[in-house]
């Protein structure tokens, strides 16, 4: 009876370190990013309500954001890639 017990335990804990690695590893397989930045005229003064339009040069999605009173926007949570900006004022 005993080696049954034992081979049951084994095996519990043999899942539990199996479960263990792969929860470690998909914290780490982050595939999202931000574009970030700061809207502005040639004097410096910021640019309320412009609209910032992201597209994706590979895959052709469109991301839109529009700046806030200090002429700042964010597009959170997009796919990493490269990016083409166009902001109208």
């Amino acid at each position: 009876m005993s080696g049954r017990r034992s081979v049951a335990f084994f095996c519990v804990l043999l899942l539990t370190m199996v479960l263990a690695s792969t929860i470690q590893s998909a914290w780490g397989q982050e595939v999202t990013a931000a574009i970030v930045g700061t809207v502005a005229d040639s004097s410096g003064a910021p640019i309320k309500g412009a609209k910032v339009t992201a597209t994706d040069t590979q895959r052709g999605t469109v991301y839109q954001s529009e700046t806030n009173d200090s002429g700042s926007y964010d597009i959170n949570r997009i796919p990493v890639g490269t990016y083409e900006l166009k902001v109208v004022a």
